[in-house]
């Protein structure tokens, strides 16, 4: 049976077929990741080629047969387009859609992590918030959403809740108190970060700030630098990654 169906997604990967077909996978409101057919959409007469380009946020009209998507029509919402004239906002751009493409599964969603991508292409966008800012928050925001959200709580050795700073184990997920970490022998540089107070408020602040206001913080230089790395790490750490193919483009470019 075919039925039609309407729905808002963002463009995460676009595939040619064909002379003038493509593939498209898009992360859809109340769907998760879909893959859509897309008829004749590369021919330079199309009226749906500028829909159904990467970055591109559309309401879709689909056509659905066989538990398989084929698209019929696509409205423009937002295509954040100044992230195309700009080779740094690009690299970061695709760096956030190649991490939500590998994060998201079909037949599962959740809204929050559209919400985060979109908020993020924005920031990216038009935002005069530094690129590696913008990427270490939702870095660290989309592992939180995941199920990988760091315990701030309490030292996960001793329970005790002192101020900092602590150290943030990243492959644990938690926290332990300059006391405790003293008595490990095994000390690893890239297993643990070192959170001072300003870090340790910035952390806790990425994980638990409204949508809309994750990126509304400012840390100082020296911290910057550490705030960046430690998020950086915490992703590919819990997404089991060395790194990503788009993530090397945009450290190449000195970022």
């Amino acid at each position: 049976m075919t039925k039609e169906l309407t729905i808002k997604a963002l463009v995460l990967r676009e595939i040619p077929m064909g002379e003038s077909d493509k593939l498209i996978t898009v992360l859809a409101k109340d769907m998760g990741k879909l893959l859509i057919s897309c008829k004749g959409v590369r021919n330079i007469k199309s009226h749906r080629l500028s829909s159904t380009q990467l970055f591109c946020y559309d309401e879709f009209t689909l056509t659905e047969k066989d538990e398989k998507y084929y698209l019929k029509e696509a409205a423009l919402i937002e295509n954040f387009y100044s992230i195309r004239e700009d080779i740094e906002k690009l690299a970061l751009a695709q760096y956030v859609l190649q991490v939500t493409e590998e994060v998201s599964i079909e037949g599962e969603y959740d809204n929050s992590v559209l919400s985060l991508v979109l908020n993020t292409l924005y920031m990216i966008s038009s935002s005069n918030k530094g690129l590696k800012h913008i990427k270490a928050c939702f870095e660290l925001r989309i592992a939180s959403i995941l199920g990988f959200m760091p315990d701030l709580s309490e030292c996960s050795v001793c329970a005790r809740k002192t101020p900092p700073p602590f150290f943030l184990d990243i492959e644990g997920g938690n926290i332990i108190c300059k006391d405790c970490m003293s008595e490990i022998s095994d000390f690893d540089a890239w297993k643990y970060a070192d959170l001072s107070a300003a870090l340790f408020l910035a952390v806790r602040y990425v994980i638990s700030a409204p949508p809309k206001r994750v990126f509304s913080f400012n840390l100082g230089s020296d911290e910057d630098v550490k705030f960046f790395d430690l998020c950086e790490r915490y992703l590919l750490t819990h997404l089991e990654k060395d790194t990503f193919d788009t993530l090397k483009f945009y450290r190449s470019l000195g970022l």
